[in-house]
């Protein structure tokens, strides 16, 4: 079967281009197929982990990590910042992702097909003391400020909130005490 452009060769590995809704290879190829954060930006998710199943010998291994992008705290408490980022979800909804869909993976899984399902969260946690939680928060404004003329197009908020939601945000991300909590939903399976 012919695939798809290769990018970058090793003697073991190899990067390639493709559609994850129509893999480029043969069906009951691999043992493993990982995915990560790559379900939330499809119009269709459930097309991907069929191919990911198609693409799995019996016996085969998925296994996915994806966000529940909504389940964001912020401490000192933002409670405009935390809907800010609700409503970036919003967007991304409309644009055809889903930044929820980490708590979908076994519906998924299950509807495909697969077996012995296990799935388990991964706590992702910053605080003003880690070398990460700038980079966290600050990751976190730009994603707001990027979707604000979509958020407010959509007139899901004003600039005003929009603004105030930023403010928080970075109030956090500047407090010697300020910390963020959020988690990653994971999820294995057996073709």
């Amino acid at each position: 079967q012919q695939l798809a452009k290769v990018t970058a060769c090793r003697d073991n590995l190899r990067f390639i281009c493709g559609d994850a809704q129509q893999l480029p290879f043969r069906d009951d190829y691999f043992d493993l197929v990982y995915c990560r954060c790559v379900l939330e930006h499809l119009a269709d998710p459930l097309c991907a982990v069929r191919e990911m199943r198609r693409v799995l010998k019996a016996g085969g291994r998925v296994a996915l990590l994806e966000n529940n992008t909504p389940q964001q705290d912020f401490y000192p408490d933002a409670p405009t910042g935390a809907e800010l980022i609700r409503k970036f979800c919003e967007v991304q909804s409309i644009l055809g992702g889903d930044a929820a869909i980490g708590k979908k993976l076994f519906h998924y899984l299950t509807v495909v097909g697969f077996r012995d399902i296990a799935l388990s969260i991964q706590p992702e946690i910053h605080t003003a003391s880690q070398p990460t939680f700038v980079w966290w928060m600050q990751n976190m404004i730009s994603i707001a400020e990027a979707a604000a003329e979509q958020i407010i197009g959509h007139h899901l908020m004003t600039r005003s909130q929009i603004e105030k939601g930023l403010g928080e945000l970075r109030e956090v991300k500047n407090r010697p005490d300020g910390s963020c909590y959020s988690y990653w939903n994971r999820a294995e399976a057996i073709k």
